[in-house]
């Protein structure tokens, strides 16, 4: 804990610059043990003893490697429920989709719009806009980011559209991220939050 304190930024002190973040380790206690086991389904037998301590981190570190102390609520699967959870403070706001992306949600049309009745692409909510949300015919609504490859912005980005979608339409939608490519471990991040659906596209040949 007090490493954490000496060489995290803001809130903590950010003391030391000399000793990069992504050496530092858990500081775990009985809540923090308790709650990554059910969340995790995972045992950890001894309680808070170093040993566990280095499997925490190891699995924080698959998660968020540049900073694995760092508090990631927005991609705990508890943070719907969580009062203490707090969405990040800035997302981007994203401009508008490139041909690009277009390029991809088009592809991903061509294989899987069929599911759909209803697309709408660069669906307005508040200030920002969501990249597309869909209606699928069994009656769910989709949030859908567009990104060339799965990135940590683009689970934190539909994390926050689903939950503005929620509120202004008093419907909370399925989470769905199309990409061309998805790292193998940022896939399994979002597997934590069962909502979260991958589709990974590859270009289409006309």
């Amino acid at each position: 804990m007090f490493l954490r304190w000496m060489v995290r930024p803001y809130p903590d002190l950010c003391v030391w610059n000399f000793i990069d973040k992504k050496y530092l380790f858990v500081s775990l206690d009985s809540g923090l043990l308790r709650t990554v086991s059910r969340v995790f389904k995972l045992k950890f037998p001894g309680g808070s003893n170093w040993r566990n301590v280095l499997r925490i981190t190891g699995l924080f570190r698959r998660i968020n490697p540049e900073d694995p102390a760092k508090n990631r609520c927005y991609l705990c699967p508890l943070s719907d429920i969580c009062k203490s959870a707090r969405l990040p403070v800035v997302v981007r706001e994203k401009a508008l989709m490139s041909s690009r992306e277009r390029e991809i949600l088009e592809d991903f049309l061509r294989v899987s719009g069929d599911r759909f009745d209803q697309v709408k692409v660069e669906f307005p909510v508040g200030r920002r806009s969501i990249d597309a949300v869909a209606h699928e015919r069994n009656c769910n609504w989709y949030v859908i980011e567009v990104e060339y490859e799965l990135n940590y912005t683009a689970i934190g980005q539909v994390i926050v559209y689903r939950k503005m979608f929620t509120e202004a339409m008093k419907v909370k939608p399925k989470t769905l991220i199309v990409c061309r490519r998805a790292p193998s471990e940022l896939k399994e991040i979002c597997e934590l939050d069962p909502g979260i659906e991958i589709a990974v596209i590859p270009k289409l040949i006309n």
